[in-house]
């Protein structure tokens, strides 16, 4: 029996996180091993994939579907009171200016590895994921960013992704900033 080389040990070390060194494995059990673990990989990145798909499809239903309260705007001075005199605007529908995101702490460092391979490998997919100020990672969607007027649709957005994401058990939420 051929004893597993040095570099399929390492890769298994890689895959699973375990230390391989000590197990007595022939080449042949090391290499169906590795084959079975890289498709289970495949297998969870094309979940994600579709999952992201999928939220990206209902975000836009949620988008269009999202009604905004209309608003009356006065022109005020530093303290935010009304001027006399001023302008009043009316907006049909406006909730806010500002940006939202999905975003999920730094701990879990397999995700985090799956999203940038996804937003890497995916580009139809319009994705940039990256890590924010706070040390937290985000994901944006092209055309989704700043929301000028209508940050509750926004956020009706990146809800549907996140709810996607949760159901695959991964703890991710949506955060916005408004400006």
């Amino acid at each position: 029996m051929d004893k597993a080389t040095k570099k399929q040990l390492w890769t298994l070390f890689i895959l699973t996180g375990e230390d391989w060194r000590d197990r007595n494995i022939s080449k042949k059990e090391a290499s169906r091993i590795i084959g079975e673990l890289l498709k289970e990989k495949k297998e969870e990145e094309m979940k994600v994939v579709r999952a992201i798909r999928e939220g990206i499809k209902e975000g836009k239903k949620r988008y269009k579907q999202t009604k905004e309260p209309a608003m009356v705007i006065y022109d005020a001075d530093l303290e935010g009171r009304p001027v006399k005199g001023g302008n009043v605007y009316y907006e049909p529908e406006f909730s806010g200016c500002g940006t939202a995101w999905v975003e999920w702490s730094p701990g879990n460092r397999k995700f985090n590895n799956l999203m940038k391979r996804i937003a890497k490998k995916y580009k139809n997919l319009g994705l940039t994921v990256t890590k924010d100020y706070y040390g937290n990672w985000v994901m944006f969607v092209e055309g989704y960013g700043y929301s000028n007027g209508h940050i509750k649709r926004t956020i009706a957005f990146y809800d549907a992704i996140a709810d996607k994401l949760s159901e695959l058990g991964y703890n991710v939420r949506v955060n916005y900033r408004l400006d």
